[in-house]
């Protein structure tokens, strides 16, 4: 068995991986409402292998790096690859879940071939603001990590057959200017 590897393969596979993260981005910031994402473009996007680790990150926050793969493997052990279906897409924001603060709200999506999971897609937006103490979510004097804004533990808010209305409506009603 031939086992050498070619390295324009390589780089080519490489520069598409790390081409669809970018384009990830990209979509998002098309997308938002919020200038934020739209205009100061705070926002992360990656891929990931099963087990969370990382194959590509656009050029995106450099604060982000490394925190999406950790992500997907702090997800994975709260949430079991068996639990997760096609057209799952699951939102946290839990500083002990990958996270850094919580207004960086996390998508993670996977992707199956048939019924077995080959990578995760990763997004990490800003949110203008989380609820909490005081608008836009900064609470320096804070006492606990309630005051800071809502909590989103890994939630499933979109399936297969669509979005899951009443865990929108949750985090929507938790949040302002949403």
């Amino acid at each position: 068995m031939n086992t050498k590897i070619d390295p324009f393969t390589v780089e080519v596979i490489r520069n598409a991986l790390t081409a669809i993260a970018e384009e990830m981005s990209l979509v998002v910031m098309r997308s938002a409402r919020s200038p934020l994402l739209r205009e100061a473009g705070d926002l992360s996007s990656a891929l990931t292998d099963r087990k969370g680790g990382l194959i590509a990150q656009g050029r995106d926050i450099p604060a982000h790096l490394g925190i999406l793969g950790a992500t997907v493997q702090a997800f994975l052990k709260r949430v079991p690859a068996e639990q997760l279906k096609p057209g799952d897409v699951w939102f946290l924001n839990l500083p002990e879940v990958g996270g850094n603060h919580l207004p960086d709200v996390k998508a993670i999506r996977p992707v199956f071939d048939g019924q077995n999971i080959q990578a995760f897609a990763v997004c990490l937006a800003h949110w203008a603001d989380i609820g909490g103490t005081n608008p836009g979510s900064y609470v320096p004097d804070a006492r606990d990590a309630w005051q800071e804004g809502l909590r989103i533990p890994p939630l499933r808010v979109f399936t297969g057959e669509g979005t899951d209305r009443e865990k929108i409506d949750m985090i929507l009603a938790n949040v302002r200017g949403a």
